[in-house]
C-alpha cells in the first residue's frame, strides 16, 4: 500500500505547479454562467465576458510560436498606431492565461505600447501537459522574443511578468539582452520558499508528507534543485532597468520577498511600488490609473531612443 501511494501521489500532490488550470474561453464562459446562477447580485449576470481583445474593441492578431520541442504556443499581438512605439511582452502567472490580462493589454496599448501576451506551455490554448518555471519555459520565451523582433514594429522590448511569470521574466532578462526593461510583479525570492509557502497553504499539517513528493516532481522537471532557482541571486546579474511591484497583503508572494529581489537587483535604475491593501490577484484593480501610468512611465523613461544591437546569450547553469 505504501508503494502504491508513493507511485500515485504525484498525480494528486502536484496538480497546480505541474499540471496548471487551463483558463481558456470555455472555462471563462462556464465560470461566468456559474456566477450568474449562484450570485445574489443581479448586476453580476450582466457583466460582459471577455474572450479576446476584440471584446473591448481592440484590433489584434493571433501569434503562434513553436517551441524547441515542437509544441505550439498561442497568444495575441496588439500593435500601436505609432511605428516608433516600444513593445511590451506580458508573462502571466501560474494557472492563468492571456485572457486574464485583456484589460492590462488595453491599458498599455492605450498608453502607446505594442503589446504581446502569450499562453505559457500547458496554460490557456497553448500545447503541452506539464509546466515548469525553469529553463524549458525560459527557452520558450526566447523563441517568442525571436518572433517579436521579426515584426516591423518591434524596436525595443520590455518584459512584464506576474507571480510565477515574474520568475520567468527575471530569467529571460538575465539571459537575453534584447529585454531592455524588466517589470516584475510579485516575484518570489527563491523557489524553495515559494514551494514551502504553497505546501503550507495547500496541506496544512500534512505539509511534511506531501512537500517531499512535490519537491521531487518539481526538481525532475526543472532538472536542478529548487534552491538553484533563487531570484535574489539571479537578479544580481540583471543590469536592465527594473521595476518591482507588490501588494501589501499578498498571501502568496509576501512583500518582503519582492523587496529582497528589488534590494539584490544589479540594475542602476530600479524602483519598487507597493500597492496598499492589495493581495496577489488584485494589484491591478487596486492600483488603478497610478499603476498603469507608473509602468508606462518607467518603460518610456528607461528605454533609449536609438535602436541598439542586442543578443540572446546561453548560460549552462543559472
Amino acid at each position: 500500500m505504501i508503494g502504491a501511494f508513493m507511485f500515485a501521489s504525484p498525480f494528486f500532490v502536484s496538480p497546480d505547479l505541474v499540471y496548471p488550470l487551463r483558463v481558456d474561453s470555455l472555462y471563462v464562459k462556464y465560470e461566468s454562467e456559474q456566477v450568474g446562477k449562484t450570485s445574489k447580485d443581479q448586476n453580476a449576470k450582466s457583466l460582459p465576458v471577455l474572450y479576446n481583445p476584440s471584446s473591448i474593441g481592440l484590433k489584434y492578431e493571433n501569434m503562434d510560436v513553436k517551441t524547441q520541442d515542437g509544441l505550439m504556443l498561442h497568444g495575441w499581438y496588439v500593435s500601436a498606431s505609432d511605428e516608433e512605439s516600444n513593445t511590451l511582452l506580458i508573462i502571466h502567472d501560474l494557472s492563468e492565461s492571456k485572457i486574464n490580462y485583456i484589460n492590462l493589454v488595453k491599458q498599455m496599448h492605450d498608453r502607446g505600447l505594442n503589446v504581446c501576451v502569450m499562453d505559457m506551455r500547458a496554460h490557456g490554448n497553448s500545447e503541452g501537459t506539464e509546466f515548469t518555471p525553469g529553463m524549458v519555459t525560459v527557452s520558450d520565451f526566447k523563441n517568442i522574443v525571436d518572433e517579436l523582433f521579426k515584426k516591423p514594429g518591434t524596436n525595443h522590448l520590455a518584459v512584464f511578468g506576474a507571480g510565477i511569470g515574474a520568475a520567468v521574466a527575471v530569467q529571460v532578462a538575465s539571459l537575453d539582452s534584447r529585454c531592455e526593461v524588466l517589470v516584475a510583479q510579485s516575484p518570489f525570492s527563491d523557489f524553495s520558499g515559494y514551494v514551502e509557502n504553497y505546501s503550507r497553504r495547500k496541506w496544512g499539517r500534512l505539509t511534511s508528507v506531501f512537500k517531499i513528493i512535490l519537491e521531487r516532481e518539481l526538481e525532475k522537471r526543472l532538472q536542478y534543485e529548487l534552491t538553484d532557482l533563487d531570484l535574489s541571486e539571479i537578479i544580481k546579474y540583471v543590469k536592465t532597468p527594473s521595476l518591482f511591484i507588490c501588494g501589501s497583503n499578498d498571501e502568496i508572494t509576501r512583500p518582503f520577498e519582492t523587496y529582497a529581489v528589488y534590494d539584490s537587483s544589479g540594475a542602476e535604475e530600479k524602483n519598487l511600488i507597493l500597492v496598499k491593501k492589495a493581495g496577489h490577484h488584485n494589484i491591478e484593480q487596486l492600483g488603478g490609473e497610478d499603476y498603469y501610468n507608473s509602468i508606462t512611465r518607467f518603460i518610456v523613461n528607461a528605454i533609449p531612443k536609438k535602436t541598439k544591437e542586442t543578443r540572446y546569450r546561453k548560460l549552462a547553469v543559472l
